[in-house]
């Protein structure tokens, strides 16, 4: 059985990878570990009749032949299907991060310097001449959006906007993007981000500001990548860093200009 897995607490270009993967390998089967980010949910909620996805629990236990990871090359990072992916006979890794230290099963490194693992999928899908629907086109143009800031963030590249723009050809739609993308944030990121603002020190590197932000939770709060960004926004900084420790454990994010 070949299985296409993504990182925990999944966001929408883990998503969107995942169903360029499915298309890339018709036979496996997308499995969704932990619990999606809340955007994610309520995506996956109202549109479940166009995915085929599963839970960990609905997959037979008989190990993977292979697994794809698609938005991160560490099977830590898949929680509960860790065991499977590393007992995987072959392991094929896409992901818009350097993968410094693949798995040993690992077969296929396929990696870029773009601003999401979506456009990554997307040249691929392209190169291998997969047609795509407009409701596929949507979740990669999506999964692009949600990972580069609608293309404003530093790390966005060209291949990012021609992603965009031959998605936009297959029929994707931006209303369901920009309604999936709305960035106010809810009481818990408010009070977090009051409490980030509260902390913040400030570094300078040969005339670069950079901010340091840290703050603790006793729940896991979604959205820290937004919560960086508002950071940015807000004190008008070159750099920020933020160091979060939640539910036991510690995340740390940082965004430039």
């Amino acid at each position: 059985m070949d299985l296409i897995l993504s990182h925990t607490n999944l966001d929408f270009d883990g998503l969107a990878a995942m169903v360029a993967a499915s298309k890339i390998y018709p036979q496996a089967q997308p499995v969704v570990v932990g619990k999606p980010g809340h955007s994610v949910q309520q995506f996956l909620a109202l549109y479940k009749d166009y995915f085929s996805i599963k839970t960990p629990g609905e997959i037979p236990d008989t190990g993977a032949d292979r697994v794809i990871l698609v938005d991160t090359g560490d099977p830590r990072r898949t929680g509960e299907m860790a065991s499977r992916v590393s007992g995987a006979r072959e392991i094929h890794i896409y992901d818009h991060h350097p993968v410094d230290y693949p798995p040993p099963r690992a077969t296929k490194v396929v990696t870029a310097s773009v601003g999401a693992t979506s456009t990554l999928m997307v040249e691929i899908l392209r190169q291998k001449d997969v047609e795509i629907h407009s409701f596929e086109a949507t979740v990669l143009a999506l999964g692009i959006y949600a990972d580069t800031g609608s293309l404003t963030y530093s790390a966005t590249t060209s291949r990012d906007a021609l992603a965009v723009a031959y998605l936009l050809e297959q029929g994707a739609n931006l209303s369901v993007v920009a309604n999936f993308l709305d960035r106010r944030l809810t009481e818990e990121q408010q009070k977090l981000l009051n409490r980030l603002i509260a902390s913040v020190k400030q570094f300078s590197f040969r005339g670069i500001q950079v901010l340091v932000a840290t703050a603790e939770a006793d729940n896991y709060v979604e959205g820290l990548s937004l919560l960086t960004e508002k950071l940015l926004e807000v004190l008008n900084a070159d750099t920020v860093f933020t160091l979060v420790s939640m539910a036991g454990r510690t995340y740390l994010v940082g965004r430039t200009r």
